[in-house]
Order: C-alpha cells, then sequence, then structure tokens
C-alpha cells in the first residue's frame, strides 16, 4: 500500500470520526427526559391518602375496642352500636349482629379512606413542612373538630332519619367517640411524612441520572 493510499484511508476514518463526534454531541445536547412530577404530585397523594385512611381507620378501630372493653368489659359492643346504622336496634340483641358488623366495618375502611385522602393532599401541599410536634397538635384539634362535626352534627340527625334511632349518640362514651376520631387524625398526620413523594430520593442516583442521559 502507497503513500497516497494511506493518506486516503485517513481521511475517510478521520471523516468518520467527525461525524461520529457530531452525532455524541446531537445526543448529549438533547433535553433530558424525566418520568417525575416538579410540581406537586395531586394523583400521588390522592392514592396514598386513601391507602394511608385506611391504615388509619384500623388504627381507630383498635382504639375502639380497648375502649369497649373498658366500658363494657366486651370488646365488641361498640361494634354492634355502630352497626345499628345498617339494622337498627335489633342489632344490639343479636339479631342480623354479624352481617350488621360486618358492613360497619366495611363502612369504616371506606370512610377512612374518602376522608383520608383530602387530609392528606391538603396537609402534604400547604403545610408539608410541619414538624412531629406541629403535626401532633394539629392532629388532635382536627380530630375533635371531625368528633364533634361527625357525631353531632350528622349523625345526630342522619342515623333518625335512616333507622329511627340515635343509638350511636346514646350508646358510644362521649370520650371513645373523642379518641376514635383522635387516633384516625394523628396516625394521618404523624405517618404523613413516609407517604410523602419526594422526586430527589430517584434523581440523585447516579444510576437513574445516567439512565436518563441516555435514554432516548
Amino acid at each position: 500500500m502507497d503513500y497516497s493510499e494511506l493518506q486516503n484511508q485517513i481521511d475517510q476514518q478521520r471523516h468518520k470520526l467527525e461525524e461520529l463526534e457530531t452525532q455524541l454531541e446531537q445526543q448529549t445536547s438533547k433535553p433530558q427526559k424525566s418520568w417525575y412530577r416538579s410540581g406537586f404530585y395531586t394523583s400521588y397523594y390522592v392514592m396514598s391518602g386513601l391507602i394511608l385512611g385506611a391504615l388509619a381507620s384500623w388504627v381507630s378501630l383498635i382504639f375502639n375496642i380497648i375502649g369497649a372493653w373498658i366500658a363494657y368489659g366486651d370488646p365488641l359492643r361498640l361494634l354492634r352500636v355502630y352497626a345499628t346504622f345498617f339494622g337498627g336496634e335489633a342489632v344490639l340483641t343479636g339479631q342480623y349482629a354479624g352481617v350488621a358488623i360486618l358492613l360497619a366495618l366495611v363502612l369504616h375502611s371506606a370512610t377512612g379512606s374518602v376522608v383520608g385522602a383530602p387530609i392528606h393532599v391538603i396537609y402534604s401541599r400547604y403545610v408539608v413542612k410541619g414538624s412531629l410536634q406541629s403535626r401532633i397538635l394539629i392532629g388532635v384539634g382536627l380530630g375533635v373538630v371531625m368528633w364533634l362535626i361527625n357525631v353531632y352534627a350528622i349523625l345526630s340527625w342522619l342515623q333518625p332519619m335512616v333507622t329511627g334511632g340515635t343509638w350511636i349518640i346514646d350508646e358510644i362514651p362521649w370520650w371513645v367517640a373523642m379518641f376514635t376520631h383522635v387516633s384516625f387524625t394523628l396516625t394521618m398526620l404523624i405517618l404523613q411524612p413516609y407517604w410523602s413523594f419526594d422526586p430527589g430520593r430517584v434523581q440523585d442516583r447516579a444510576r437513574y441520572k445516567h439512565a436518563v442521559a441516555t435514554d432516548v
């Protein structure tokens, strides 16, 4: 191979190298793709609030059972009282108690999810930087407000309209009802940071950054 042929091959390889460098510059100049939200991730907080609300409802159910055991010596007494919302006074005497209690448990969990979602969204959106002490104080205050509204502003007229009696208000001690609501809101707010969306936890990983930078 003579000198001119060698020179031609060198020029060809240099040209290919310049093309590769140009393609590389074009690839690295593309904006990085991102799967996460840069703003408030509302749909995430709605979904996590539904789950957290159901969890908090079961925590409050434990307090309900403890309160029933202290007040009546019967852990399921207050569950039967709650079940009067479906079956009326007959549930307290044992008639249809099993089915009514099951419905009460389902309603309890569903209500916890429905109520928990807006609490989680609103708190995470506007009070996300609150300390543990502030979350506890807000949780206690919010629980007391919910107790007053649910029991005296809603159930006081809703149960008589549905079943013709006020067994929930009459049979459940006020302190049990209050602590049940407070335990729900405390669970929601104490666990709130662990159910928050933080894109930085993923964004800061070296492997994630490399994957985003090379994604086409």
